[in-house]
């Protein structure tokens, strides 16, 4: 069973327009790489209505499966996001890729999830953010030197814009 997370994030408003060019998506997250296996044809579009959804990112504090992250999620009134969700988080809050390798564990493709991160590599710009992919594990690390989250979207809570917005 999963341990008690003692430093859970705190939750934020964000809007998702997934009506929005899968593309344009990703032209606008302004990433420096973009893995050619996140498109359309792997990660679809699940839900294509603009709407204001309230987020939180999962930390773990020791090596869990997708399925124990997925049960720590549900009793906290959460579940795994899918891509439309991802990009629009690269977009609003870019920074957040920078401390935090980030996971959509509700989109997968084969064994892996679409992950914002950054390339911890090039050593001559540590700040190139990447849109990429990870291996869904049947174990995700913990270690502090992965800096995994698990974005969450909050079950049952969502703003609908109108067709005047």
């Amino acid at each position: 069973m999963p341990k008690n997370i003692n430093k859970r994030e705190h939750a934020f408003l964000m809007e998702v327009n997934g009506a929005e060019a899968y593309e344009k998506l990703k032209a606008d997250g302004n990433y420096g790489l973009i893995d050619p296996d996140v498109k359309p044809k792997n990660f679809p579009i699940r839900d294509i209505s603009k709407r204001t959804s309230l987020f939180k990112l999962f930390p773990i504090d020791h090596d869990m499966s997708s399925k124990e992250i997925f049960i720590m999620m549900k009793k906290d009134g959460y579940q795994p996001t899918v891509i439309e969700e991802l990009l629009s988080l690269g977009i609003k809050k870019p920074e957040l890729q920078k401390e935090f390798n980030i996971f959509a564990l509700g989109s997968v493709h084969n064994e892996y999830v679409p992950a914002l991160s950054v390339d911890d590599y090039n050593f001559d710009n540590k700040d190139v953010r990447i849109l990429g992919l990870g291996v869904n594990d049947t174990e995700w690390l913990s270690h502090p030197v992965h800096k995994n989250r698990f974005l969450g979207v909050r079950i049952n809570f969502r703003i609908f814009k109108n067709k005047k917005n």
